[in-house]
């Protein structure tokens, strides 16, 4: 059953300011870039074209999905849907149907309900549509979360070994890469994905021909965020974009939840924090700065390790709070019947 969303008219006032943005100015940006995009040329390897189809799709279904809360909305007090205020009697509802609810943060307080990032409502929608694909995999006797892909290759390695490839050639050893889908364009008898790992990205091939109707078909229902593993030589496209041609595109983990936008990326810091995984899917930058990080201990393992340094391990919990001047956190150990206190320095 929908939660009621109860609105003060203040409240309604900045929901139908925030429909006249989503409905006009952002479907004039989108529909300018997918305009843009086309002006490229060729569209089954325009990435450019594919994020803005994707990113309008988006735009749709939360828009889509929030009307329906926009119309069950009521003002505090009253049965029904809430109307008009006061000098705008005239108001058309059917008006206020072509752009969403706006985001909790964004509504001065007048949702009784948290409404975090896009529209709760889509997001269900989303998250809903990619379980029924990972049903049906099943139903059709894949597994969508395979225990292993055997001797996969680091796309960073394929790409360097594969360098000297020329454009329209094809290479004769097969690779096996896995990654993360982060793009998908064309339709009917070709498919481009664009899959990465840790460390690089490379463009995927797919060709009907290549690997028969019902492998295609599974590859044209991927969602972005799977996991994917693919087995085949590499080729150098007529563009000179260094490829794999696919003959075996496997699910290694279906993504049950769509990932971050990939141009506006993860922004509210809360979210950030509390899901590191999302912003490391969503962040380059914060992606390089773990690895840089991780690094630098193991150098300063490696460093002492070599001078005869033992590592050893200190209670992070301890009777006594010592170590700098911050205020230490206290918790009670309930076995113990006593508080302890969490470590401030390391020594």
């Amino acid at each position: 059953m929908d939660r009621e969303v109860i609105l003060t008219e203040e409240g309604y006032r900045k929901l139908t300011d925030e429909i006249e943005h989503l409905s006009t100015t952002k479907r004039l940006e989108v529909a300018a870039r997918i305009k843009e995009a086309r002006e490229f040329g060729d569209i089954s390897e325009n990435s450019e074209y594919d994020d803005a189809k994707n990113e309008q799709a988006m735009l749709e279904a939360r828009i889509a999905a929030l009307e329906d809360k926009l119309r069950s909305a009521r003002e505090p007090g009253r049965q029904g849907p809430a109307r008009a205020q006061e000098g705008r009697e005239d108001h058309d509802p059917r008006a206020a149907r072509s752009a969403p609810v706006p985001n909790r943060q964004h509504s001065g307080g007048a949702l009784t309900q948290t409404d975090p990032g896009s529209s709760e409502a889509g997001l269900d929608r989303l998250i809903s549509e990619r379980r029924a694909k990972a049903t049906a995999l099943r139903a059709a006797g894949i597994d969508p979360f395979p225990a292993r892909f055997a001797k996969r290759e680091a796309i960073a390695e394929v790409r360097a070994e594969h360098e000297a490839v020329a454009a329209g050639e094809e290479g004769t050893r097969v690779v096996r890469v896995a990654g993360r889908l982060a793009a998908r364009r064309g339709q009917g008898k070709v498919a481009f994905l664009d899959v990465d790992d840790r460390d690089a990205r490379i463009q995927i091939w797919v060709s009907r021909e290549r690997v028969g109707d019902e492998a295609m078909e599974r590859v044209l229902d991927t969602d972005l965020g799977d996991l994917i593993g693919i087995a085949g030589p590499v080729m150098r496209t007529r563009r000179g974009e260094l490829s794999v041609a696919a003959d075996e595109v496997m699910m290694l983990a279906k993504s049950l939840r769509p990932p971050p936008d990939k141009h506006s990326g993860l922004k509210d810091p809360e979210t950030r924090y509390r899901q590191r995984y999302l912003d490391l899917i969503a962040s380059d930058e914060t992606r390089r700065l773990f690895v840089a990080r991780a690094k630098t201990i193991t150098g300063v393992r490696r460093f002492l390790d070599s001078r005869g340094f033992i590592e050893v391990e200190t209670p992070c919990l301890q009777p006594i709070y010592g170590g700098a001047a911050a205020r230490p956190f206290v918790t009670h150990h309930n076995v113990l019947d006593r508080d302890l206190y969490l470590r401030i320095a390391t020594e």
